[in-house]
């Protein structure tokens, strides 16, 4: 488990790895890790990449906090061993290109309250089978799941009104 001590963090955002928070992947011997966030009071941003490119050389997945509510442009984005994400209860938005090309990312739950998905965030990733749109999503930016060729099937709820240009472009 991951402490306030082992991320940066600036106002309500966490920023990345401090330099503990770092080798905590480097030291580990396992093939998987799973990197359970801490709720930090105050904090609800996973800050502008944050996490890109930091997950390449063992397996992790990623649980977050109910306190996160906002996953912010690029922040776990180009992650290739990046295999699994968990949001916690209180996630509505989740950026531009958030997780884009994680193509150890074969399976997604978006949960129950994200609201809105940004340009690309889930565009090139590894995401395999049925995908369901929760009933609260509202707002799905262009190429929001772009190349992701293994989906098979895909949920749409009532609430979201306009599937945009290229949202599963070459799936």
């Amino acid at each position: 488990n991951l402490s306030e001590d082992d991320l940066v963090v600036a106002d309500d955002s966490i920023k990345g790895f401090t330099s503990t928070g770092s080798s905590i992947l480097i030291n580990n011997a396992a093939d998987q890790i799973i990197l359970n966030f801490p709720d930090i009071p105050g904090v609800t941003k996973i800050g502008e990449n944050a996490f890109n490119e930091h997950f390449t050389d063992k397996n992790v997945g990623i649980q977050l906090p109910n306190n996160i509510t906002t996953i912010e442009e690029n922040a776990f984005s180009d992650n290739p061993k990046l295999t699994s994400i968990k949001f916690g209860d209180n996630l509505q938005t989740i950026g531009k290109f958030a997780f884009r090309n994680d193509k150890a990312l074969t399976s997604l739950d978006l949960g129950s309250t994200v609201r809105s998905m940004g340009y690309g965030a889930f565009a090139d990733t590894g995401i395999t089978g049925e995908l369901i749109i929760p009933d609260s999503v509202t707002n799905m930016g262009e190429s929001c799941f772009c190349d992701v060729k293994g989906l098979t099937k895909v949920t749409f709820p009532a609430s979201l009104k306009i599937i945009p240009p290229y949202a599963f472009y070459q799936c």
